[in-house]
């Protein structure tokens, strides 16, 4: 067996407990104390895909989520960035505007980033045996 880790997936309900509970409960389960060191830099990338009002709860990852998720990494690390990529008809820094992560990015001190302004490096991938 590889030293690889495995891929988990956890689906948690937060009808019966606050959205940090359950992102913190989804944490706990992966066991991300262990591999997540102090200091460590952490990049999400939710789906921040339109600016359209009407579309943005249906699109876009909801920000009290990210949120959640990025108040329980903090008391980790402080090195944190929401990153998404342009797309066809608007680019990230719309999106995050219409979705309120400008705003909870700034409150939180977490770095907002546009990957499709950033260079790039080609990286060869092995297959994995």
């Amino acid at each position: 067996m590889s030293n690889l880790m495995k891929s988990k997936v956890i689906l948690r309900s937060a009808s019966s407990a606050s959205l940090a509970e359950a992102v913190q409960d989804c944490l706990v389960r992966c066991d991300w104390e262990n591999w997540l060191t102090r200091g460590a830099t952490v990049v999400i990338k939710p789906n921040c895909c339109t600016a359209v009002p009407e579309r943005i709860l249906a699109c876009n990852t909801d920000v009290r989520l990210t949120r959640a998720l990025c108040e329980a990494l903090l008391t980790r690390t402080n090195r944190i960035v929401i990153g998404e990529s342009g797309h066809l008809r608007q680019n990230p820094w719309q999106a995050f505007a219409a979705s309120g992560y400008v705003e909870m990015a700034k409150e939180l001190g977490v770095e907002l980033v546009n990957f499709s302004e950033g260079p790039t490096t080609r990286v060869k991938c092995e297959p994995r045996n």
